[in-house]
């Protein structure tokens, strides 16, 4: 049985992931480590048929995430790592494990690849054990290399006169590797996260992780505020009176307050329309549960609120992420067990062009006030295949776009493109972001189209 080998640094702010800063902090920084290690331990414990081990520079009781990352690990052996430097370190690790399993193949991996899934590590496993092989290495984007496995741990002796983290460090450990007289096989090319880019790049091909979470959150989150800093100006006074205070975040606020004053949406032309907080905050009622039934794959849920969607899409099994600009919005969905980011959605967002489904419920089709350049959007974020799901106003309900604005009790927040789209009209909108209405159905009072790419 082959050891899977973790070698990793205890997330402590401002000694891991320093590159990261900016945009992170060093506490952001280190946070984003704990989710790639965590993401990595949880691949590793899905990996069949071997022994996980960790070996650890510094304390889970000092890093960011201890106790959690603490309980992934627990029946594992731990080896405290030891050496002058980064390769002796990993030679130290390998030859550790020799000792306490004599006789095993090792492969071994870091924390810098958040992306990695069981089924990959499962064929590097094989691909190790195959006829004829002494070794595998796992090249990395940057010249560096992301897996080594080794038939017989002891030969790691030679990475302690390979310089590490260099642009050259892959080809030059192969070179010592085949020094030795070992066969060596080649694993797939892949991305480790470094800097910035490269954390936006693996969020991308791992987007429903603890790292991509994590790392979408603090870039769509700054984003975001600064948008809404610079769209929205200060907030509308409105006469004294009963009513939370109304910030930036209106809908935010209307979350936050669910049991206050109504809440309304205003639009400038004088129409309200109440906001059905309780009915986003509870479970998924019919109409929303016959959009999961329309789904066939991986979701987006755009303006997904509280997450009443994003659950029900979860628990169909669906690999599914929300997105909202409202924090209080992604803290309520996380906190019911599903995957939200804080993101402007036209802003970068995980897996574009990716997914099979894009979701717009509960009027979300009025966000930015522009439904063709927002359906444009949508069509960006799917897969050839996809389709955009998306709920409309009744027949002859007719459209509007203008300015709105969030008023809870008699205190008004600041004002944001909206629209409103009924089934008769969403025909142009769709055309022109290059979508054809493939169905239009009820459901009880309410009205949803399926779009189709052309």
């Amino acid at each position: 049985m082959t050891v899977l080998l973790v070698v990793a640094k205890a997330p402590v702010a401002g000694a891991v992931k320093t590159r990261l800063c900016p945009p992170a902090e060093p506490a952001q920084a280190a946070r984003i480590a704990a989710a790639a290690l965590r993401d990595t331990l949880d691949a590793v414990a899905a990996t069949p048929g071997v022994v996980p081990v960790l070996a650890l520079a510094g304390r889970f009781a000092d890093a960011e995430d201890g106790p959690d990352l603490a309980a992934a690990v627990a029946g594992w052996p731990v080896l405290a790592q030891r050496g002058d430097d980064f390769a002796d370190r990993l030679a130290h690790a390998h030859a550790d494990v020799a000792a306490a399993y004599p006789g095993r193949p090792v492969l071994q991996i870091g924390m810098d690849t958040p992306q990695l899934t069981a089924a990959r590590l499962a064929a590097a496993v094989r691909r190790l054990g195959a006829p004829g092989t002494d070794a595998v290495l796992g090249p990395a984007a940057d010249g560096g290399w992301w897996a080594l496995g080794l038939r017989d741990p002891e030969q790691a002796a030679a990475l302690r006169g390979v310089p590490m983290s260099t642009p050259d460090t892959g080809r030059r450990t192969r070179a010592a590797l085949a020094a030795r007289g070992l066969r060596i096989r080649t694993l797939p090319v892949l991305r480790d996260v470094d800097d910035w880019t490269d954390a936006l790049a693996v969020t991308g091909l791992a987007p429903t992780g603890r790292f991509a979470r994590e790392v979408a959150a603090l870039r769509a989150g700054e984003v975001a505020v600064a948008r809404r800093t610079r769209e929205a100006g200060p907030p509308a006074a409105g006469p004294a009176g009963r009513g939370p205070a109304v910030t930036a975040d209106g809908f935010g606020t209307a979350l936050r307050h669910r049991d206050a004053d109504a809440h309304w949406l205003v639009q400038a032309d004088g129409t309200r329309r109440r906001l059905p907080v309780e009915r986003w905050h509870g479970p998924a009622e019919p109409a929303t549960a016959a959009v999961v039934s329309r789904c066939v794959g991986p979701t987006l849920d755009l303006g997904c609120g509280p997450g009443r969607l994003t659950v029900a899409l979860a628990r169909a099994g669906l690999a599914t992420v929300g997105v909202d600009v409202s924090a209080r919005a992604v803290a309520l969905t996380r906190a019911r067990g599903a995957v939200a980011v804080q993101a402007d959605l036209f802003d970068p967002l995980p897996a574009e062009g990716r997914w099979r489904h894009v979701v717009l419920l509960d009027g979300n089709i009025g966000i930015g006030g522009d439904p063709a350049r927002l359906l444009r959007r949508c069509r960006e974020l799917l897969r050839p295949d996809g389709t955009v799901l998306v709920e409309l106003d009744p027949p002859g309900s007719g459209t509007w776009q203008g300015r709105a604005r969030v008023v809870s009790g008699r205190r008004r927040g600041p004002s944001f493109g909206w629209a409103r789209l009924d089934t008769r009209a969403v025909h142009e909108p769709a055309a022109t972001a290059g979508l054809v209405v493939r169905e239009l159905h009820p459901a009880g009072r309410r009205w949803f189209a399926e779009l189709a790419t052309g």
